[in-house]
């Protein structure tokens, strides 16, 4: 809740008012595959409890709405979008638009997870994401990916 918190003064003091409000807003849910959580014979360090073949599952209940992310942002009138801008493999499923910089990145204790170049093209799908919401007051940001509190950490 203290997080929330700051947030909530953030908000008062963009918008000038005690008492801020969000007409309209947009969570963008990004999703992609991380090169650490690969088993080991295939040049990952097996970091996650689930193998990364679960991601296209999560992002497809994210898709369609039946994740608990895309709940409660429905419940607040929230235009929810999933953006697949790096899963290992292609999912054709309604709700889950296809930005991809890269399929999967490189195991980063070995190699560069990404090139320069894929990372470029990850920022700019993330750019196109939110230009596509239009007219916001508040975009909220998510993502998916077995193995990805690896690399945030």
């Amino acid at each position: 809740l203290g997080s929330l918190q700051k947030w909530s003064e953030k908000m008062c003091l963009l918008q000038g008012t005690l008492s801020p409000s969000v007409k309209r807003g947009g969570l963008l849910v990004f999703v992609g595959d991380h090169g650490v959580a690969l088993p080991r014979e295939q040049g990952g360090e097996e970091c996650s409890a689930f193998p990364s073949v679960v991601t296209p599952s999560v992002a497809k209940a994210m898709a369609a709405k039946g994740a608990a992310g895309a709940v409660l942002a429905n419940t607040m009138g929230m235009d929810v979008r999933v953006i697949d801008v790096g899963m290992a493999v292609d999912v054709d499923v309604q709700g889950l638009s296809v930005d991809k910089s890269t399929r999967g990145t490189k195991c980063f204790t070995v190699h560069e997870a990404m090139t320069v170049e894929e990372c470029q093209r990850a920022m700019q799908a993330g750019q196109r994401a939110v230009q596509a919401l239009g007219d916001v007051d508040a975009v909220s940001l998510g993502e998916i990916g077995i193995g990805n509190t690896t690399p945030s950490a």
